[in-house]
């Protein structure tokens, strides 16, 4: 009861106290007896509600002391339960989708992607990549046999990364943190920071087993991992292999960069050139060639007798290294000859051409070695229509790759000619292009010095140094215009470079200046996932030739080139890597390509640019043969033979800027992520992009294609003359007028449809059907296909969906005449040829 509350006495008890009150007042002496007898009963009374006050207090206390006891019973009982499971966590059985070496288990078929193999050279073979992807990086320890200066830390990887050979990659594995420190190599922190860590661990086991439980969809895609900005890997100098340690090959230098005397800067003919343009070779074919002597070297040195032999390109046949090794080609500084033998593992499980041809062996559908540029003629035109993007992409790949053997051959005819096959070169020029990674070094950076410690070389700064190498991104290419000394190199980059790419990928890469380290972070990744990086922004054209595979996800851009009457020399989408002409040949810049060349090989190479520009001259007036806005054809003479004329010399030069005829759609699946299997197309993030084609570019070149004289306010001509005389950058038209709009959407509708034609005629050859087997050459050619055809078809679709919707008023016509079938003959456009 509480302190307000009253007792409430029985009426007649209450009606009698009051009567007995009443009387008092008037009674005598007799009647006092009585009132003594009703106050007994009001203390009786207040002793009861005293009583009964102290009885309910204490029913509450008892009710609440209950309470708190069954909570300390249950909150002592949970947190026992709970301790129990995170010390046993460790041990429990895996939760289905993951088994415990981080294998992906497919729940539907039970199928698990596991390191089985066929025979006991797939046997050796993994255990060679297993090894590899335990130990090369995650155990290395500086030694004293290289030199060490700034480049003292050692390799690192996170304990709960696993190798896994099959795929040959890492995946996050759940591998006791405390039990892998010695193995990875781990320092100790501080007690908190360790309980701390190893508790997350166990406690993201747990979490995993309660979505497997609650939720069906859980299966494979668990909590357990590496959560963001934690590190991954790191890979120290050492165990990098750059493009400039093989330019600083004095066997390079003297070989095919014609330097016989670094020191006083002696520099002969004898520099590698492209046999056709007399291009400077890239760096990449270097480090390839700097890369097979490193081989070569580790080979003979190495007490295995099996790694002694080397198979013939041409008859496949067991040559004796012995054979193929003379001093020369072996003649490796002491560095160089240490660093051998600490690469031979990673040199060992770089791909060789017979790894990249071979055919799959069951248990497994596919060779993951497969590449396009090793491709023969056949098969590529089997799985592209010529001249689409892509084939081009591989066509000039190949091209580069024969025609800087036939270079290195014709300056080395002893050495590199005897000891390297076409298909030896083939292959590490591959490896090259698809493992190498960027770096950016200077004068103060510590790998671009540590090559150099035992040469003379590091008197002069980095950026003089390799103005004396003579190649297509170094030398006279260099780029002066920038303001720091910054260089821009490539390297190759052990385990790095076995994680797949992705443009969203779950770690990122960068290059570590101050411990002359690559090191790799993470970005939040699940466990049993692979870690995926990215290597660029790539098409899926391009991210296919030169990488050899797609992520089959839509995640990556889509483009195609709408030279579809015309074959663009010059810049052919490598960069300044190869070229069909001399480079600076369209800009007229000869300095870039005539330093250092003899003049007795420039008479056919000049010979050779000329004739190839006289024929794409020829094929530039198809473009001009529809005569859009004139009901009749133009003929020679008059101010509209003017401006085609005018048109003709703009266009010429359009014709290789390669950019400005490339239409690229953005992907159709942007938010797409890697997922745990590498070998499906993974469902996360399926939206597709609202779609926003690229085609600015083309517009532009179509509106000066349609342009006629009274465009422009009428003044057409004096706007195309006075662009030719105060600048070379190729003309860009902005929208002028509903009538040449229309024109110039026809004109992208009927390049849209000629870009189209070829596959149209491929799919009636080979049919449209998706193949079965994805990752696959015939799934992936089919992906890429379709998906450029999906560009083409929508550009076609927005062209005439904008000419309906600017279609010619009703009652007038000028302006909006356009030929939608045929065109004029190309004979009234040829005397445009002896105009220019």
């Amino acid at each position: 009861l509480s302190s307000k509350e009253t007792i409430v006495l029985p009426s007649p008890i209450y009606n009698k106290m009051a009567k007995n009150k009443g009387k008092s007042k008037y009674k005598g002496r007799g009647e006092e007896a009585n009132d003594k007898d009703t106050t007994i009963a009001a203390a009786k009374q207040s002793a009861l509600k005293r009583t009964l006050k102290k009885s309910q207090h204490n029913h509450v206390a008892s009710k609440s002391s209950i309470t708190y006891r069954q909570f300390l019973v249950l909150f002592l009982t949970t947190a026992s339960i709970l301790g129990l499971l995170l010390c046993i966590a460790p041990f429990f059985f895996l939760p289905p989708g993951i088994d415990d070496a981080g294998n992906v288990q497919n729940h539907v078929t039970n199928d698990v992607f596991t390191e089985s193999a066929s025979s006991d050279a797939d046997h050796e073979s993994w255990n060679q990549t297993r090894e590899f992807l335990d130990t090369f990086v995650c155990h290395y320890k500086p030694s004293s046999t290289l030199p060490l200066i700034g480049v003292e830390k050692g390799g690192y990887c996170h304990p709960n990364l696993v190798a896994i050979p099959a795929e040959r990659t890492q995946r996050i594995s759940r591998k006791l943190l405390s039990t892998s420190n010695a193995k990875h190599g781990l320092s100790s922190s501080s007690l908190y920071a360790r309980l701390s860590e190893e508790l997350s661990f166990r406690w993201g086991i747990l979490s995993d087993w309660w979505l497997a439980i609650t939720q069906d969809d859980a299966i494979g895609q668990h909590t357990t991992g590496i959560p963001p900005r934690k590190l991954i890997m790191r890979l120290p100098r050492p165990l990098q292999v750059w493009d400039l340690d093989a330019l600083r090959d004095r066997f390079i230098q003297s070989e095919f960069l014609g330097i016989s005397d670094f020191d006083n800067g002696t520099v002969s003919n004898r520099v590698a050139r492209h046999k056709d343009t007399q291009n400077a070779l890239d760096s990449g074919a270097f480090l390839a060639v700097h890369l097979l002597r490193l081989l070569h070297e580790a080979q003979i040195s190495n007490d295995d007798p099996d790694d002694k032999c080397q198979a013939d390109g041409d008859n496949g046949e067991c040559r004796g290294n012995s054979d193929l090794i003379n001093p020369r080609w072996r003649t490796l500084d002491q560095q160089q000859q240490d660093r051998s033998k600490l690469l031979l593992p990673y040199l060992k499980i770089l791909p060789t051409y017979f790894d990249r041809v071979a055919k799959a062996r069951p248990p497994h559908p596919l060779n993951p070695h497969d590449h396009p540029l090793t491709w023969d003629q056949s098969t590529l035109k089997s799985l592209f229509p010529e001249y689409t993007h892509t084939y081009d992409l591989i066509q000039h790949y190949r091209q580069m790759i024969q025609s800087e053997y036939e270079a290195l051959k014709l300056k080395s005819p002893n050495e590199f000619s005897n000891n390297v096959e076409f298909t030896d070169y083939l292959a590490m020029r591959i490896n090259v292009l698809s493992r190498a990674f960027g770096v950016s070094a200077s004068d103060n950076e510590s790998g671009a010095q540590w090559s150099a410690i035992n040469t003379p070389k590091d008197q002069f700064s980095l950026k003089t140094e390799m103005r004396s190498y003579i190649t297509s991104n170094f030398g006279v290419s260099l780029d002066d215009s920038r303001q720091s000394e910054d260089v821009k190199l490539r390297s190759m980059c052990p385990l790095l470079d076995m994680y797949n790419s992705h443009p969203n990928p779950n770690a990122s890469w960068r290059y570590d200046s101050r411990t002359s380290s690559y090191v790799v972070h993470s970005k939040g990744i699940k466990q049993g996932y692979p870690v995926v990086v990215s290597y660029g922004k790539y098409t899926e054209g391009h991210l296919f030739a030169k990488y050899g595979y797609v992520n089959g996800d839509g995640s990556s851009p889509t483009e195609v080139n709408l030279a579809v009457f015309h074959r663009i020399l010059g810049d052919v989408g490598l960069g300044q890597q190869y070229s069909q002409v001399p480079i600076g040949w369209f800009a007229r810049d000869h300095k870039r390509f005539l330093e250092g060349v003899d003049n007795t090989d420039m008479s056919g190479t000049i010979h050779a640019a000329v004739k190839a520009t006289q024929i794409q001259r020829e094929l530039l007036l198809r473009y001009l043969v529809f005569d859009d806005g004139y009901e009749d054809c133009v003929e020679a003479g008059g101010t509209d033979w003017e401006l085609k004329l005018l048109k003709f010399q703009h266009l010429l030069r359009l014709a290789n800027s390669r950019e400005d005829w490339i239409v690229r759609l953005p992907a159709k699946h942007p938010d797409a992520r890697p997922g745990p299997n590498l070998l499906a197309i993974n469902s996360e993030g399926d939206i597709e992009n609202a779609v926003g084609i690229d085609a600015k570019r083309i517009l532009s070149i179509c509106r000066l294609l349609s342009l006629t004289a009274d465009d422009l306010d009428g003044n057409a001509i004096e706007f195309l003359s006075g662009k030719l005389n105060t600048t070379l950058k190729p003309i860009k038209l902005k929208r002028h007028g509903d009538a040449l709009e229309y024109r110039a959407m026809m004109c992208v509708a009927r390049l849209s449809t000629a870009g189209l034609n070829p596959y149209e005629v491929f799919a009636k050859k080979h049919g449209i059907e998706e193949p079965n087997q994805f990752g696959s050459r015939e799934w992936t050619a089919w992906y890429i296909r379709k998906g450029e055809v999906r560009v083409l078809q929508i550009l076609r679709r927005t062209a005439m969906q904008q000419m309906e919707e600017l279609k010619k008023p009703s009652g007038s016509s000028k302006g909006f005449i356009v030929r939608e079938t045929g065109a004029c003959p190309v004979e009234k456009s040829t005397p445009l040829l002896d105009q220019l």
